[in-house]
């Protein structure tokens, strides 16, 4: 989002989020919880939204905003999260992601296998569904999905010239994830298990 406002200095955003928390509520709900936010009552180009939006609800109670163009990023997707032992995966994100995808007008992803994977799981979701599915839903879904990774300055990010490491010059390892099964953070280990003893390490958690 960042970078969009900063490298399109032509356009003016109005950018709306909510905390980072209590996901079930959070992927099926925001719709409601802007629902009375007056910044709907302006006119806008169009929608940009990532894939943690219900855009379907979001343009159901703001009828101004299914008539503009709507482009969802997925910066991940819920097809392809790691499953747990310990649980049954969630029909509704799944749910939510397709009408998404359905409701878009274009469905943008961060990677091909972010694309591929969304493509093949709703197609095996729909295929455990037991009646009444179009056939025409994932070819839609796959002619408006496109690839565009997101952009990361080096500068912005302290990356520094390819010189020796050493105490001054340490390795970086930064872990920008929560520590759940997910984000696999027994790989992690592994990775600096398996590093040289004396290579010097920095990590930044």
């Amino acid at each position: 989002m960042q970078g969009l406002i900063d490298n399109l200095r032509d356009y003016k955003f109005t950018c709306l989020t909510l905390p980072a928390r209590h996901f079930n509520w959070r992927i099926r709900g925001n719709a409601l919880s802007w629902y009375n936010r007056p910044e709907f009552s302006q006119a806008f180009d169009v929608l940009l939204a990532t894939s943690m939006v219900d855009v379907s609800a979001l343009r159901g109670v703001h009828p101004q905003l299914a008539r503009i163009p709507c482009v969802v990023y997925c910066h991940e997707n819920q097809f392809a999260y790691p499953k747990s032992r310990h649980q049954k995966p969630p029909l509704e994100p799944l749910m939510v992601s397709l009408y998404n995808a359905l409701t878009a007008d274009k469905l943008v992803f961060n990677s091909d296998w972010n694309r591929r994977s969304f493509i093949s799981g709703a197609q095996d979701l729909l295929a455990q569904m037991p009646d009444h599915v179009p056939c025409t839903i994932v070819p839609t879904i796959a002619a408006k999905a496109e690839v565009l990774p997101v952009p990361l300055h080096a500068y912005r990010l302290g990356i520094k010239t390819h010189a020796p490491f050493s105490a001054q010059n340490p390795l970086e390892i930064v872990w920008n994830h929560r520590w759940e099964f997910d984000k696999g953070p027994d790989l992690l280990l592994a990775i600096v298990q398996a590093l040289p003893q004396q290579l010097p390490l920095r990590f930044y958690i």
